[in-house]
């Protein structure tokens, strides 16, 4: 029930991975939307120095561990809310920004990239505060593209893995979990041992570090062919469908032809002229 109404993430007692474990963004999501659609429709102009607050309140109360929300909601908040100030900052910038800067936005570029690449697995204190501050900063750097690494990616390849990100995201689980089944059937079968334990974690093997890379490789087609799918059979459907349930109710668009009909009789007055 509680990931059917997408209350998973937000209900104390709810697992907040249970079924489809990606999922959970998607819960905090829906009804993130939901509270920012509230804040531009109550607050208007001023709404900046409310998604300030919202930021602050959920990235301290994730630094102190103080949980009056499920972390995941506070993730979201924080992450979100960061977001729409990094819009606003961009959208103040790009009218002062031009050519000249390319020198520093090709510096800017090289520098996140290399930051992300060594904070992800350290262990720095604070870490979650300041790799969600240098996501925004980067955010905000790369929305310019005017850098070598924006421009990288923005190649047609790239670009269209970014169009199926959405549908990797969601699938990816699933795909892999159907995997690790047939694996550790496979492994009774041939009497071998595929899906050995790493810790916590259950992993697939081949026992051969070749065939393992290219088992990694493999596995990533597939994902994004399946991904491909439901990105043309599900998710684009998805979106035309709430496109049509939008426009439900709006009066059809006047033709060109109903513009320059005649105009009937009743509003022409006694002198022989149209009235307004």
């Amino acid at each position: 029930m509680p990931n059917l109404f997408l209350l998973q993430a937000w209900i104390p007692a709810a697992d907040t991975e249970s079924f489809n474990s990606v999922a959970w963004s998607i819960s905090v999501e829906f009804y993130i939307y939901i509270i920012f659609a509230f804040i531009l429709t109550v607050f208007g102009k001023v709404r900046n120095p409310v998604f300030a607050g919202i930021a602050i309140f959920a990235l301290a109360a994730l630094h102190w561990e103080w949980y009056v929300l499920k972390p995941a909601v506070l993730s979201g908040l924080s992450c979100f809310f960061l977001g729409s100030l990094a819009y606003e900052i961009y959208e103040r910038l790009q009218a002062r920004i031009n050519a000249k800067a390319a020198g520093f936005f090709i510096f800017a570029e090289c520098i996140l990239v290399l930051a992300i690449y060594l904070l992800l697995p350290s262990d720095v204190p604070a870490k979650r505060l300041l790799i969600t501050l240098l996501f925004s900063v980067t955010v905000i750097v790369f929305a310019f593209e005017m850098g070598p690494v924006s421009r990288l990616l923005k190649k047609s390849v790239i670009n269209y893995l970014g169009k199926l990100s959405y549908s990797i995201y969601i699938t990816h689980f699933g795909i892999l979990t159907v995997l690790l089944g047939l694996a550790m059937v496979a492994g009774k079968i041939l009497k071998f041992n595929f899906t050995p334990m790493v810790g916590d974690v259950r992993y697939i093997t081949t026992g051969n570090l070749l065939f393992d890379n290219l088992l990694v490789l493999a596995i990533l087609t597939l994902i994004v062919f399946i991904s491909s799918l439901t990105y043309r059979f599900i998710e684009l459907k998805g979106i035309g469908a709430g496109k049509r349930l939008k426009s439900l109710g709006k009066p059809a668009a006047r033709t060109l032809q109903e513009e320059i009909a005649p105009v009937p009789d009743k509003f022409i007055n006694q002198h022989g002229k149209q009235t307004n």
